[in-house]
């Protein structure tokens, strides 16, 4: 998932999901922030996949909330240089999780996405902030330049989730 917000976007794809119903990639900014825009850099093979992505936001990571759904013509990325662009500016949206999502049957995938908060809007501030997803398909692998985070750095709540997760898969 951290592939996503790694600062490169080459068209190809920082995130990959299974094929299953509804899959997700999501950005925890640590904190709650007001949210000027998010940008999306679509993956350049089969960009269809993304078609109708929701945006999300939540303050927990437990309730969310629909703040946009693309409606039109499959967007690009950086293989065509128009990215989707989602401009939240002065609707006082604030969240620390931003989620992309999709209600199709699809392997879930994107390059790049990108926040940027009222308070600076020419600073991304997912750029290596830690990332998640629904699942991982067989092309997810981690990225070679990838930050890695010690495990200290990851919430309680969150590894008791991820457990859970864990779990019912098994």
């Amino acid at each position: 998932a951290a592939g996503a917000v790694d600062g490169v976007k080459d068209g190809g794809y920082g995130f990959h999901t299974t094929f299953s119903v509804n899959p997700w990639w999501q950005v925890d900014l640590r904190e709650p922030v007001e949210l000027d825009r998010v940008v999306v850099y679509n993956r350049g093979e089969r960009p269809q996949r993304a078609d109708g992505v929701k945006l999300l936001v939540s303050l927990d990571g437990r309730e969310w909330t629909q703040v946009f759904q693309h409606s039109g013509p499959t967007f690009g990325g950086r293989y065509d240089n128009h990215p989707l662009a989602v401009d939240l500016k002065g609707r006082q949206i604030t969240a620390r999780f931003v989620r992309c999502q999709t209600e199709q049957q699809v392997s879930f995938h994107l390059d790049e996405v990108e926040v940027y908060p009222a308070s600076d809007p020419r600073t991304n501030i997912a750029l290596n902030k830690p990332a998640d997803q629904s699942s991982a398909g067989r092309w997810s692998t981690p990225k070679p330049n990838a930050p890695r985070r010690a495990a200290d750095d990851v919430p309680s709540e969150r590894i008791e989730e991820i457990l859970a997760r864990a779990k019912t898969l098994l």
